[in-house]
């Protein structure tokens, strides 16, 4: 009886290990590759994964999924008989992919198992050339951007921020003079650019006599000799916020306050070119006087009214708000911002919703 036991299990072990082997059978070389050191400036590096049909059926590759958009998969098309090899090629592109990279490629058929194939390697970055530093190139001048951002600022104190410009030609450069708005200063050092050399534009911006809030954009153009374009314009662009000083909080307490019935306000359905109105209610819920500084739309289609831009403690004020469908459709979400004199929230947003409906 236990002869014929064991004999019984084996022909089942067997069984199952002929069964688990019927079929197609993916079989790879090698599952995974390393480029070693690769130069970014010397483009895409490709690498052959070769496979073998070790079943008894043909394989069919169905499709191959890669872990990233930088790397192309090709692989055999056609049904591969039992014994026949294929491929999968790895293509790689270092563009824009500095150091280390580790890439996976998924291999979906007819074989019951789904292979997973890996590139690996390190991308050397290629050498930086002046138009990567400057790319934006006004003749003969280069510089980094051609909107000049201060970043976020208040109105505490001038700011003072330095941008490079090169010389891209072979004739010296002069920066003769420059035009820009009252409140914006520039200085160059040098004002003579030699070829192939750099200079520090200096912009020194005063926001407080800029009277304006939140983003702000200014045209500003440089005289030239250059022989190409030579007159050069850029774009200052800001963010501006009011300063207050530090404040206790005895002095907070009494500070104005801004109070909204709402922050959303949610117009519903509208047909496309008509205009909707809507009211919000501010409040001045603080002890002194609330000053409204100013009321900034995201689009032109929003339009605000309002009676004075001052409430004395405990004052109220209704806000016309009017949305323009003309030449819009399907949701609209749109912004408007108050900045104030309130310490605690000098910046909020109310919220315009719509649905427009085409006609």
């Amino acid at each position: 009886m236990v002869k014929i036991f064991y004999s019984t299990v084996a022909i089942l072990l067997v069984a199952n290990l002929l069964l688990a082997q019927s079929g197609p059978q993916i079989n790879f070389d090698h599952e995974m590759f390393d480029f070693g050191v690769i130069k970014e400036e010397n483009g895409a590096v490709t690498h052959r994964f070769s496979f073998t049909n070790t079943g008894n059926a043909p394989l069919v590759i169905n499709k191959v999924q890669t872990s990233c958009g930088c790397t192309t998969p090709d692989w055999s098309k056609e049904p591969l008989p039992p014994g026949e090899k294929g491929f999968i090629v790895a293509r790689f592109d270092p563009r824009n992919r500095p150091g280390q990279f580790r890439k996976t490629l998924r291999i979906q058929s007819n074989a019951p198992k789904n292979v997973v194939l890996q590139i690996s390697g390190v991308v050397q970055p290629r050498p930086k050339t002046v138009a990567d530093e400057f790319p934006n190139k006004t003749g003969n001048l280069r510089s980094r951007y051609r909107t000049m951002h201060m970043g976020r600022v208040t109105t505490e104190k001038e700011v003072l921020k330095s941008f490079e410009l090169y010389n891209d030609g072979s004739a010296p450069i002069i920066i003769s003079g420059y035009n820009a708005p009252e409140y914006i200063v520039l200085k160059f050092e040098p004002d003579t650019i030699a070829p192939g050399s750099k200079s520090d534009m200096q912009v020194i911006y005063d926001t407080k006599a800029r009277g304006d809030f939140g983003f702000v954009a200014d045209l500003i153009q440089l005289n030239t000799n250059d022989t190409k374009d030579s007159q050069k314009k850029y774009r200052i662009v800001a963010v501006i916020n009011e300063y207050f000083p530090p404040m206790t909080p005895e002095e907070l307490d009494e500070a104005p306050r801004l109070s909204f019935s709402t922050k959303q306000l949610d117009l519903g359905a509208m047909n496309e070119g008509t205009v909707k109105k809507a009211a919000i209610t501010i409040t001045n819920t603080g002890k002194r006087q609330l000053d409204i500084r100013r009321v900034k739309t995201s689009c032109g289609c929003v339009v605000t009214e309002m009676e004075k831009d001052n409430l004395k403690p405990g004052e109220s004020m209704d806000i016309t708000v009017s949305f323009d469908a003309t030449g819009r459709r399907g949701n609209q979400i749109k912004s408007i911002t108050f900045f104030s004199n309130d310490p605690a929230n000098p910046t909020q947003k109310v919220s315009l919703l719509a649905r427009v409906i085409a006609l």
